[in-house]
């Protein structure tokens, strides 16, 4: 059975990571924050490996591809909290990487995260989260 598949352009360094339909449902389903700035997911760019925001609602087919070949991309979710201390706001940052990644992989990657211009759901900057 086919499957869509989508692209989140990193409007950083115009790197566009494939989003398969079953992981974006996953993603969505498994939020640990499921009011962060709604309709948008925060992604980890795997190139530059700036945060940015794609809206899901407004995501667009790129193609589709056979569910018996493929193999899924490596996912995981931080949270992050706002550089406000008295605010309790937090955003979650995911970053996807190709299959085989290992979640230690992805973590070792933490310091080089840049949350530069991403902000909490009150207008606050976004902490760089840390191991």
């Amino acid at each position: 059975m086919p499957q869509t598949w989508y692209g989140a352009l990193c409007p950083h360094c115009r790197y566009s990571t494939a989003l398969l339909e079953i992981t974006l449902k996953e993603m969505i389903r498994d939020r640990q924050v499921p009011t962060t700035g709604e309709p948008y997911l925060v992604f980890v760019c795997p190139r530059c490996t700036k945060c940015f925001e794609w809206h899901y609602g407004m995501r667009e087919p790129l193609g589709q591809y056979d569910a018996l070949a493929r193999k899924d991309p490596v996912w995981i979710s931080i949270v992050a909290k706002c550089e406000k201390e008295s605010c309790t706001s937090a955003t979650e940052l995911i970053a996807i990487r190709p299959h085989g990644t290992t979640e230690q992989q992805i973590l070792e990657e933490l310091p080089t995260w840049n949350t530069t211009g991403i902000f909490c759901e009150k207008g606050h900057e976004i902490v760089s989260p840390r191991v």
